[in-house]
């Protein structure tokens, strides 16, 4: 079953489409694990984020389809390591690619959420040079400035 998503009640051809015309925020009970629980929800979520301010964000859905593949593969009862080990290239190409967009959108949402700290909470100090020490210094995602507010 295809998944179909409407803005004012007009179906649109893609999510892409539908993020870019219909930004959402969204923030529920289950959010507070971005803070508490391991890196797999806060890198899911700065996908999403990703996918939202940037249309070119394609290399998730690339590396996604080649991880669930490859995983599939690997649980199934005969292991065919050559077809497994077919998915290396594609996994590592996109991931490259998906770990400097992160990092880069990482890098861009810093100064935001060092602002925002500072407003939720005026009496802890708030390191001045405080970064992500994975991410590379230009704030762009895909070589194009955007501004984040």
């Amino acid at each position: 079953m295809k998944r179909r998503v409407k803005f004012d009640e007009i179906e649109q051809r893609t999510l892409s489409e539908y993020l870019r015309i219909g930004r959402v925020v969204s923030l529920a009970n289950a959010d507070i694990e971005l803070v508490r629980g391991g890196s797999e929800g806060w890198r899911r979520y700065l996908d999403f984020l990703g996918a939202q301010i940037d249309g070119s964000y394609r290399p998730l859905r690339a590396y996604e389809r080649a991880l669930r593949a490859r995983n599939a593969l690997l649980k199934s009862p005969m292991l065919r390591a050559r077809e497994v080990a077919a998915y290396d290239a594609p996994l590592i190409e996109h991931g490259r690619v998906l770990l400097r967009l992160r990092a880069e959108l990482t890098e861009m949402l810093a100064p935001l959420a060092r602002w925002r700290r500072r407003l939720i909470s005026a009496s802890a100090p708030v390191a001045k040079n405080s970064r992500c020490d994975f991410c590379p210094a230009p704030a762009t995602i895909s070589g194009r400035s955007r501004a984040v507010a």
